[in-house]
């Protein structure tokens, strides 16, 4: 059946006149890359020239063409030009995984679809992304027509093309997860990076993403890079932790995903404040595994008590408070902390 309609394509051009010229243009429809699938969606986009009457599409013969060392073909799609407006089932498809996709539509009855001076979508094709070492570029082959109803003899020439050509994505070589009372230790490394501005580490408990700090990266480079960031009061449960990669001209690609579990707390913690020493403000944090009525002080080196933190009853949970010590001078304090019969005391060193 294919072969008998490109008989008829055939057929026509010979006796058809060319007249308006149409332009097309590929880029990006969606990507999503992670660790384990890095797929690629490349959308073709068509219009006429500027100040010219809009025409009705009724059949159409393309070529695409990839770098197969980057890309793997995977499946195609018409947009805006379906069977609800007078078609039979169009094909596209991609003899032997050679490197050249052709999108072919069945010439049929119907309206047409419009096409005027603003870019409309055609098609949509999909990559597996097979080699992250190797740029993934799309462009046109050879003898490309857009052509009218069959009843019009008249068709009209692919006009200039433009191809779509991606970067090199970073490439993660792993991305892991250490847990310990209640602090999540992320860590990765990337293989290489392609205007890598950083990456946004984000979280989930289940419901939406949040972004939960920024890393900077490393822009261009193909030397081996690691990372790391600290979720630290993370109460007990399942979360979702992935990798938002961003790129100096605000384009971004979703990376691996990890889910990770952090066990109910067993014990009473109480951490070492963070900076130490520390200017004028830090952070001190605690885990309790039974809920109790909790005091944290402040006291000098002289055992006189500066300000009263929290006095209050906690539940069992992970917590968290600042310190602000801009109105005192510098020198040791110590931060202490009641909870039931837990007590336990810890040094701090104010620097101005």
């Amino acid at each position: 059946m294919k072969n008998y309609i490109l008989l008829i394509l055939m057929m026509i051009i010979s006796s058809i006149s060319f007249s308006q010229t149409v332009n097309a243009r590929l880029g990006e429809f969606e990507t999503n890359v992670n660790y384990f699938d890095s797929t690629l969606n490349i959308t073709l986009q068509i219009k006429l020239n500027e100040n010219e009457s809009s025409i009705l599409g009724h059949a159409h013969n393309v070529k695409l063409t990839f770098n197969s060392l980057a890309l793997e073909y995977v499946s195609g799609e018409f947009l805006n030009f379906n069977e609800a407006q007078g078609y039979v089932p169009t094909l596209i498809f991609n003899p032997g995984q050679s490197p050249t996709i052709h999108i072919d539509s069945e010439l049929s009855y119907g309206t047409g679809t419009e096409v005027n001076d603003s870019y409309i979508d055609f098609v949509v094709i999909l990559f597996n992304i097979i080699d992250f070492s190797q740029v993934p570029t799309v462009c046109p082959g050879d003898n490309d027509f857009l052509f009218y109803s069959p009843g019009s003899q008249v068709a009209w020439l692919i006009g200039e093309w433009l191809c779509y050509e991606g970067h090199t994505p970073v490439e993660l070589t792993s991305f892991a997860a250490i847990v310990s009372n209640g602090l999540v230790a992320l860590s990765w490394i990337s293989a290489t990076e392609t205007n890598n501005q950083g990456f946004e580490v984000q979280r989930s408990a289940g419901g939406e993403f949040e972004t939960i700090a920024f890393i900077e990266g490393h822009g261009t480079t193909t030397e081996s890079q690691a990372y790391a960031y600290n979720d630290r009061n993370v109460n007990a449960g399942t979360y979702t932790y992935r990798l938002k990669q961003v790129d100096f001209d605000g384009s971004f690609e979703y990376l691996k995903v990890i889910e990770v579990d952090v066990p109910v707390l067993q014990e009473f913690s109480f951490e070492q404040n963070y900076p130490n020493p520390f200017n004028p403000s830090t952070k001190i944090s605690w885990q309790s595994p039974v809920g109790s009525h909790q005091t944290l002080k402040i006291f000098d080196i002289l055992g006189n008590e500066i300000a009263t933190l929290v006095n209050e009853y906690k539940p069992a949970g992970k917590y968290e408070v600042e310190f602000n010590a801009a109105n005192l001078p510098s020198g040791v304090y110590f931060y202490q902390l009641k909870a039931g019969s837990f007590v336990e005391t810890k040094k701090m060193v104010l620097l101005k």
